[in-house]
């Protein structure tokens, strides 16, 4: 009996992870986008560094991912990228990899965030996918760069859909409290995980900051993260209502205020902490008061 239930799990967990395949023209609706996109944030970048050395200069993927300037990607990053690479894209083909992609439920879900806030306040923040150094080691797939005061305000991550159904979602949310309040925990045989100390928010090696209207690859410290999730349901609604254009259905627009909702929540329990958000870093408390300064102007609050 134990072992039917056993394999029941399994073919459901199956199941659930390649419930995507019947969505992969949404998802490929989405990387449309990005790319179109992705051309018209290349031309801003070029603007705002045609006077900086190329290698010096940070670029754009079609898939929004940060690359950084040749001259500052360090050796040993690069390898550590490329091995990255190799281990999750081990297929033959470019369409090969774009159809894995596209059925994998996280990566979707990170292209749809990605799309609907960059449409929906690309104006006022530079919305991009972190670096794959970045992504894989310091564990940050957005960050939000505010065009007003040139800073990268906070980085994101996100529950993919497959976690949240395996009840992953409240054991990333401890994770994500205790990496912005300066904690890890580590596990040491059978003993109860301890918590050890550690730098508060994240670290971004190849992030972006605007100066006097010229774009830079800078390495930030004290990064607030937020987390976002979406299940699998959400997902596919949002998947099947994209628009392809600078319109918003009216779907995506309940995704964007759920998102910016979310922010919100999660800026109000970095307060309800009183005496660990007061010790927090000057420069990590202002990037977390300027997003939800910002979350104001947006009605939310």
């Amino acid at each position: 009996m134990g072992e039917r239930i056993k394999n029941m799990e399994k073919s459901s967990n199956l199941v659930r992870e390649n419930h995507l395949e019947e969505s992969r023209p949404d998802a490929e609706r989405i990387r449309s986008y990005l790319k179109v996109e992705q051309k018209k944030l290349a031309i801003e970048f070029q603007e705002k560094q045609k006077d900086i050395p190329v290698d010096e200069q940070i670029t754009i993927s079609s898939d929004f991912h940060i690359i950084p300037p040749v001259k500052t990607y360090q050796e040993g990053h690069r390898r550590i990228t490329e091995q990255y690479l190799r281990r999750h894209r081990d297929f033959s083909s470019p369409a090969e990899i774009m159809k894995d992609e596209n059925e994998r439920a996280g990566f979707v879900f990170e292209m749809l965030k990605t799309s609907i806030m960059h449409k929906k306040i690309g104006e006022r923040f530079i919305v991009v996918r972190s670096s794959h150094y970045d992504d894989n080691i310091n564990k940050v797939d957005n960050v939000l760069v505010d065009r007003k005061t040139g800073h990268t305000i906070c980085a994101l991550d996100e529950v993919s859909p497959k976690s949240m159904q395996d009840g992953e979602s409240l054991k990333k949310q401890r994770e994500i409290r205790m990496r912005n309040f300066g904690f890890v925990e580590k596990s040491e045989g059978f003993k109860a995980p301890r918590q050890i100390r550690i730098e508060q928010g994240v670290t971004l090696q190849y992030g972006i900051e605007l100066v006097d209207g010229k774009i830079f690859c800078k390495e930030f410290h004290h990064l607030p993260i937020f987390l976002l999730n979406l299940d699998h349901e959400h997902l596919n609604q949002g998947l099947r209502h994209f628009l392809n254009d600078q319109t918003s259905s009216e779907y995506e627009d309940k995704l964007f205020k759920y998102f910016l909702s979310s922010f919100s929540l999660q800026i109000q329990g970095f307060k309800l902490n009183t005496e660990e958000y007061a010790q927090l870093p000057n420069d990590m408390r202002e990037r977390i008061e300027s997003l939800e300064a910002f979350l104001k102007e947006q009605g939310i609050r």
